[in-house]
């Protein structure tokens, strides 16, 4: 009887383990199929949810943590953030660097699909410090996403510059990883930053050196998707008229990209807004009115009418039809309403704000753990909490009320305005002959307000430039520039010239293309040249370069000479600041 009790137990022990083996080979298996079938892994690990309560923790802890990548790659919305937060607990205490990493990226898409931005971007940096980028066994890939998705969480709070630098780091690290096509497509999408920016030159390069990855790695299809986005800035200037057909071109004869009617998916009709420019740029106004109605689909929100009203008011504006005009005028204020704008100032405002309190309230608090740990010290801190909250909330109330009283303001302007339409209106409808005159006044004014809008433009520029000048200075490699150049025992290294021909490649783009271009120029005279944009005194460029002050003077004439045709050294800084934006260190 003790016999048979032994072997019942050592049968059921088998058993268990049998099971436990079982579920082990089905995680691996889950696991292997993640990143190019989370589909069939998730089903995979939801097969083992039936017996979840058999797991031990650790065991259970890397099912829920596969499974809620699974759920991420396979495009499931998280509905909560539980499960998320337990990870990253038991991971904080227990994971290595790529699980802590894991576990802190899963809980910010979380709190991306629940509509917590701040939060999100808050796990998303939490994750970033997590990784450990020495390591040869760094997860790169799982980094370049968080990069990626925190880029995704500026942009959609117009944070432009900030998502710049995330989808640079995404490309970074997707190299790292060995993920050419997401380190592409991460340069890729920063374009679009820097067209909302208005840097129409970046964006360029940014998308030319785009298509150009894309083709040298055999994306061919994504280089000419990405090619759209040239349209954008090519049909600002007419004298890029043969690119742009050229571009046209080759997209209508991709039929991968239409359905069987010759029609494109929502996602990408702003093609058609383009092709009407096109044909208005042309002249050809039948096919631009086409072309822009073409933009509408069934369900289309309103911000998308923008570029459908806009083309439409272009074409009736070429054609001289009054009603039309007005029609289309009408329409176009609406979807782009100054109230509406002002909102999404004030708001983007406030998510910046919010992204810098929370930075700074987990720094501080990272300080109080490091001092001092006591109960005294907790409840200062909460005392300081509660006391700034209530600042912030009275600053915030009093802004409210005054961007109340601008609205009002601005209400009062618009009915004002609208009143004098209506009059103007009245008036135009009892205009005989002597319209065509009236008419004429009316462009002069457009002219003038036309010469005020450059001037805005032009301070909006003076702007720019302060703060990338300020921008500049803090970088590292200004930073060390002006150490050497009150060390003179010190000289730069190679490294550091790297550093600095990347900066100057941010700053002075279209200098860097003109010395590319520019045959049989040094690399002094190249160094030179960009020392000087920093606005350096000569002598300081002459101890960075190591050499003499005269060979200085000779490398400005030279290359003088060569960009501008003016042999004269004292003259390349002026000429310099008459082609390209300067920025002092």
């Amino acid at each position: 009887m003790k016999h048979i009790i032994l072997y019942i137990i050592i049968g059921i022990t088998l058993l268990s383990c049998s099971e436990r083996q079982e579920y082990i080979e089905k995680l691996e298996q889950a696991q292997s199929l993640l990143d190019e079938h989370p589909d069939s892994a998730l089903q995979i690990l939801d097969s083992l949810s039936l017996h979840e309560q058999d797991f031990s923790k650790s065991f259970r802890m890397k099912y829920q943590l596969l499974k809620l990548q699974a759920q991420n790659k396979a495009f499931v919305d998280f509905n909560s953030d539980s499960i998320a937060k337990d990870l990253v607990n038991y991971y904080d205490r227990n994971g290595n660097a790529n699980e802590k990493m894991m576990s802190h990226y899963l809980l910010g898409c979380a709190y991306r699909d629940l509509g917590e931005a701040p939060k999100a971007v808050d796990c998303y940096l939490e994750a970033i410090n997590k990784a450990d980028t020495t390591k040869s066994d760094c997860d790169f890939y799982t980094l370049s996403a968080v990069y990626s998705q925190m880029a995704y969480m500026y942009h959609k709070q117009l944070l432009l510059s900030r998502e710049v630098e995330s989808q640079k780091k995404a490309s970074h690290f997707a190299l790292k990883a060995d993920m050419a096509f997401w380190a592409i497509y991460n340069i890729d999408k920063s374009s679009g930053a820097y067209i909302l920016m208005n840097k129409k030159d970046s964006a360029e390069f940014v998308i030319k050196k785009a298509i150009r990855l894309y083709k040298k790695f055999g994306y061919e299809k994504h280089a000419l998707l990405t090619s759209i986005n040239l349209l954008g800035v090519y049909l600002n200037d007419s004298a890029k008229l043969a690119e742009t057909k050229q571009i046209i071109d080759n997209f209508d004869n991709e039929p991968s990209f239409f359905d069987t009617q010759h029609n494109l998916p929502a996602s990408k009709r702003i093609y058609y807004f383009y092709k009407g420019k096109y044909f208005c740029l042309t002249n050809n106004l039948d096919s631009a009115e086409y072309y822009f109605r073409k933009i509408h689909y069934v369900g289309m929100p309103l911000t998308s009418y923008d570029a459908m009203y806009h083309g439409l008011l272009e074409v009736y504006s070429k054609r001289h039809l009054v009603d039309s005009i007005l029609k289309y005028s009408r329409l176009y204020c609406e979807v782009n309403d100054s109230s509406i704008a002002i909102k999404d100032k004030e708001i983007t405002a406030q998510m910046s704000a919010i992204y810098n309190y929370n930075r700074y309230q987990k720094e501080a608090h990272s300080n109080e753990v490091k001092a001092n740990k006591t109960k005294m010290a907790f409840l200062v801190l909460i005392s300081l909490v509660i006391i700034s909250t209530i600042a912030i909330g009275n600053r915030y109330q009093k802004l409210k009320n005054k961007k109340k009283q601008e609205i009002e303001s601005l209400k009062a302007k618009y009915i004002s305005i609208t009143n004098e339409y209506n009059n103007n209106l009245q008036t135009l409808q009892l205009i005989d002959a002597s319209h065509q005159e009236e008419i004429m006044s009316i462009q002069k004014e457009n002219e003038i307000l036309k010469s005020k809008i450059d001037v805005l433009k032009h301070k909006e520029g003076i702007q720019e430039q302060i703060n990338k000048t300020k921008e500049l200075r803090e970088t590292n490699i200004a930073k060390r520039i002006i150490y050497l150049i009150n060390h003179p025992t010190i000289c730069m290294t190679e490294k550091e010239w790297e550093q600095l021909a990347n900066t100057a490649s941010v700053y002075y783009p279209d200098l860097l293309h003109d010395l590319n271009k520019t045959p049989k120029v040094t690399q002094q005279e190249m160094r030179t040249c960009i020392l000087l944009c920093f606005s350096l005194r000569e002598s300081d460029i002459a101890h960075l370069l190591n050499t003499s002050a005269q060979r200085i003077t000779n490398a400005k004439s030279t290359i003088n000479m060569k960009l501008f045709g003016d042999n004269s050294a004292r003259s390349l800084y002026k000429n310099l600041s008459s082609n390209y934006n300067m920025y002092s260190l």
